[in-house]
């Protein structure tokens, strides 16, 4: 049986500057994810699909490097992990959540920035945790 039989939430990093997002971001029951600024600013994916893409901080974001040091980096990988943690998040909440709702939840709690992306892009959504855990009834004091 694979993951999606097994009902568990897959998040994967999209490819940004591509044709395609990639595998497995490409895959329908996949949450793809680029990456945003500090600003909520996305990089405007360049392959066609109906499919939204979820957006989550991915620029400039400090993380561990070799020889015991800390760096800046950026990417959709970074992203990815944040958004692995929000589903995470939904999950402890509400354990027997499905994955195409959680998937669900974070595309209609997030925000969008990019209002003119070529007709058949995808259309990145920016994460809100505190809107996606609110709309699962959660007792959350969102801004």
């Amino acid at each position: 049986m694979t993951a999606n039989q097994h009902h568990i939430v897959l998040v994967a990093a999209a490819l940004e500057n591509s044709p395609e997002p990639g595998f497995p971001a490409s895959l329908d029951f996949v949450i793809p994810v680029v990456s945003a600024d500090p600003k909520g600013n996305t990089i405007q994916p360049h392959w066609k699909t109906n499919q939204e893409v979820i957006a989550a901080p991915g620029v400039e974001i400090l993380t561990t490097a070799p020889g015991n040091g800390y760096d800046f980096l950026s990417g959709s990988s970074l992203a990815a992990a944040h958004v692995s943690g929000v589903a995470a998040l939904l999950l402890q909440y509400q354990p027997g959540l499905e994955p195409m709702m959680v998937k669900s939840v974070l595309k209609q709690t997030g925000r969008s920035k990019t209002s003119n992306q070529p007709e058949g892009s995808p259309f990145p959504i920016l994460i809100d945790a505190c809107h996606a855990l609110a709309a699962l009834g959660a007792a959350v004091d969102c801004l």
